[in-house]
């Protein structure tokens, strides 16, 4: 019987090597250049993060605490 360390130890090797060969492919093809492009992709991350907090918290953006009349906490 095969144990969870076991099962573990194989994803982790599994995913360790995809990660790696992925890795090792981007830099012998030239497509990571240190910095290049590093200040667009922060913007469109924190683009993406300001719209997911706006989905998430749509509703309780503007919403007003009826016992203060203030903006709820």
């Amino acid at each position: 019987m095969v144990n969870d360390s076991s099962g573990k130890l194989n994803l982790r090797v599994a995913l360790g090597t995809l990660i790696l060969l992925h890795g090792i492919g981007k830099l012998q093809n030239g497509a990571v250049i240190a910095g290049f492009y590093a200040r667009f992709g922060a913007w469109l991350i924190a683009v993406n993060m300001l719209f997911a907090f706006g989905l998430v918290h749509r509703a309780e953006l503007l919403a007003i605490d009826p016992t203060s009349g203030g903006l709820k906490r």
